[in-house]
C-alpha cells in the first residue's frame, strides 16, 4: 500500500476549515503525479515526498521524511547537488530546471534523472520558512540508451585490447622467438665463456616470450569469449598460481554459466585485479573466489586471510580506483571489508542484465 508523505500538524487547518478539501485535493494530486516531488529545508533534509519519489529512491515516504536527500545523490554529482542548496540558501538563484543527476536509490542501484530544482519561501524570510523543491524525471528511454551506451563503450575497449593482444602474439613474440633461434645458432658457434654469456641471453629472451604469451591472454583471454566467466576465471586462477604460487579456489552459486558480455568483461577485469592485489600484498598463498547470480545480481566475491589493511578510499590504489569507476559504470558497486592481520573480503555486484 503507498505510504504518503505528511505535512508537520502545526500546518494544517482544521477537519472544519474551508480550505480542508483544496487541501486533500493538493494532497491527492502530490501523490498521484508521475514525476518525483521532493520538498526539503535548505539543508538538503526531505520534509516530504511523493509516492513516485519514494519509488524512485525505493524507500517508503514516510521514511524519507526526515532523511538527508543528499545521502540519495551519487559521490560524484554531490558537489553539484550541495552547490545548488548553497545558491538557494544565498538567494543566488531560485530555479534550476533540466539538470541531470545520478541518484542512488536505497537498495543500491543507480537512476540518471533529469532535476528541476526551485526555492520556496520569500528570500530574506526566515529559514524555518524557506525551503527547496525538488522534481525528478525519470526517463526509461534515456536509462535503456544510456545502459545500451555504457555496454558499447565497454565492447569497443575489449576490441582493441584484443587487436593489442594479436599485435603481440603476432609481431612482438615472434620476433623474440626469432631472436632466441638465432642466439641458439651463436651459442653453438661459439666457446667458454663467450658461449656461456650467449646462453643466458638466450635464456631471457626466452622468459621473455613466456612473458609476452602470458600477457596478450591476460590482455584479451580468448576463454572469456568463448566459454565464459568461471571458465575464464579458472584459467587465470591457473596463471596466478604459476606466476606467484597463489592457491585460488572457486566457488560458484545459481547459474553462472551465461553471462551479458560487456558484465562478463568487467566482472573478469575486476577479479584478475582483486586477486593480484591478494597475490602482491596480503602476504599468503591461498584465497577463495565465489561467482554467484541472485536477487537481480551478480557477484564476485574475493577473500583471503593475510595481512589485511585499513579499507579507506585514501587507501585505494589506480587498480582498485579504476575497479570501482568501471563497475559504477554499469550501475554496479564494490564493497572492500579489511583489517590489520583479519583478512579481506572484496564483493563485486552488478545489475543481471543478461
Amino acid at each position: 500500500m503507498p505510504q504518503h508523505a505528511s505535512v508537520p500538524s502545526s500546518t494544517l487547518p482544521t477537519r472544519n476549515s474551508p480550505h480542508s478539501t483544496l487541501l486533500r485535493r493538493y494532497r491527492d494530486l502530490f501523490n498521484l503525479a508521475p514525476d518525483a516531488y521532493l520538498a526539503t529545508d535548505l539543508n538538503g533534509r526531505i520534509e516530504a515526498a511523493n509516492d513516485a519519489a519514494a519509488a524512485l529512491l525505493e524507500r517508503p515516504a514516510a521514511r524519507l521524511v526526515g532523511a538527508e536527500l543528499g545521502e540519495f545523490v551519487d559521490a560524484a554529482d554531490r558537489p553539484a547537488f550541495s552547490e545548488r542548496l548553497a545558491e538557494m540558501r544565498r538567494g543566488d538563484r531560485d530555479r534550476v530546471t533540466d539538470w541531470t543527476l545520478l541518484l542512488c536509490p536505497a537498495t543500491g542501484g543507480r537512476a540518471t534523472v533529469s532535476a528541476s530544482v526551485s526555492s520556496a519561501g520569500a528570500t530574506g524570510s526566515a529559514e524555518s520558512e524557506r525551503g527547496v523543491r525538488w522534481q525528478f524525471r525519470n526517463d526509461p528511454q534515456r536509462e535503456l540508451f544510456e545502459s545500451d551506451l555504457r555496454g558499447a563503450v565497454i565492447l569497443a575497449e575489449e576490441r582493441e585490447r584484443s587487436k593489442l593482444s594479436q599485435d603481440l602474439h603476432d609481431d612482438l613474440s615472434q620476433l623474440l622467438a626469432l631472436v632466441a633461434m638465432r642466439l641458439g645458432k651463436v651459442r653453438d658457434l661459439s666457446e667458454g665463456a663467450v658461449s656461456a654469456e650467449v646462453r643466458e641471453i638466450e635464456q631471457l629472451v626466452r622468459q621473455a616470450v613466456q612473458r609476452t604469451s602470458s600477457l596478450t591472454f591476460q590482455l584479451h583471454p580468448p576463454v572469456l569469449k568463448s566459454e565464459g566467466l568461471v571458465p575464464a576465471a579458472r584459467w587465470l586462477t591457473a596463471d596466478l598460481q604459476r606466476r606467484y604460487g597463489l592457491h585460488v579456489k572457486i566457488e560458484t552459486q545459481g547459474d553462472v554459466a551465461t553471462v551479458a558480455e560487456p558484465t562478463r568483461v568487467v566482472l573478469f577485469r575486476s577479479l584478475r585485479e582483486l586477486l593480484v592485489n591478494v597475490a602482491k600484498h596480503a602476504k599468503t598463498n591461498e584465497a577463495l573466489v565465489t561467482i554467484s547470480r541472485r536477487d537481480g545480481l551478480l557477484e564476485v566475491v574475493v577473500a583471503d586471510r593475510g595481512t589485511g589493511f585499513e579499507a579507506l578510499p585514501e587507501n585505494e590504489g589506480y587498480g582498485l580506483r579504476s575497479v570501482r569507476e568501471r563497475i559504477q559504470y554499469l550501475g554496479g558497486t564494490l564493497t572492500i571489508e579489511s583489517s590489520r592481520d583479519a583478512g579481506t573480503r572484496a564483493c563485486v555486484a552488478v545489475p543481471d542484465a543478461s
